[in-house]
């Protein structure tokens, strides 16, 4: 089948399901797998009828701002019979069901420190619309700032810790979706892990909820932090402490 390059409709589709949702916006977008290009429906009814076909799942249909991809030269395929190739879609290009997807990105900060021959982890407790939770501070990324500037300022801000911890290592990434003014926002935010002295003091931001900060054994933190997505950001403490 031959295939013109084409300047393509403002909005093209996609049919996918539900369960590649997370794949889908954590690997930057849509990208071909075996095929060398990604493939696109002119229509809503030929995307809806490609997610159907995958039995079993819960299908989704993308809006794909194609328009707005030739204008920033983003060369399209075109085949007579309606089928546009496309090497990959970038998430800023992507609409989900809930709206435009927006990528953020933060960084926060695992403080531990020693005591008596063991290690603890600060937890901070916060109150939040739907409870009390314990979470890690963090925050978003300020222009020119690093990562681990960021981690350091959100860590001195909500934990109020004083003095300055001392920076050890990067531990990773938390990645989490949530809807914003009408928008589907992606987060990742990157974490460090923070030594704290023994004669650190705590002043927790009280204007921002949070009302404590509390230590705890690593396997004790790692059971008690709120968000599941946490988890994976203090086992991998171990392999630093």
């Amino acid at each position: 089948m031959c295939f013109e390059p084409a300047n393509p409709p403002d909005i093209l589709y996609h049919g996918t399901v539900e369960e590649k949702r997370m794949d889908i916006i954590r690997s930057g977008g849509l990208r071909p797998m075996k095929r060398r290009h990604f493939h696109l429906s002119e229509t809503l009814e030929d995307a809806q009828a490609a997610a159907r076909r995958r039995r079993g799942k819960t299908p989704m249909v993308l809006r794909i701002h194609s328009g707005e991809m030739a204008s920033d030269g983003i060369q399209f395929l075109r085949s007579p019979n309606g089928v546009w190739l496309v090497d990959a879609v970038a998430n800023r290009y992507l609409e989900f069901p809930e709206g435009r997807l927006r990528e953020k990105t933060s960084a926060g900060g695992v403080l531990f420190k020693r005591e008596n021959g063991s290690v603890l982890i600060a937890l901070l407790h916060k109150r939040r619309a739907e409870g009390m939770t314990w979470e890690l501070p963090k925050g978003g990324v300020a222009e020119g700032e690093r990562l681990e500037e960021t981690a350091l300022r959100e860590v001195r801000e909500e934990a109020g810790v004083v003095p300055d911890p001392v920076l050890i290592a990067p531990l990773g990434q938390s990645f989490h979706t949530f809807q914003s003014k009408g928008m589907l926002v992606a987060k990742t935010t990157h974490y460090f892990l923070f030594e704290v002295s023994g004669r650190a003091t705590f002043r927790p931001q009280q204007e921002e909820g949070f009302v404590a900060v509390r230590w705890f054994p690593l396997d004790e933190a790692v059971r008690t932090v709120s968000y599941g997505n946490l988890r994976p950001i203090l086992r991998s403490c171990r392999e630093h402490i």
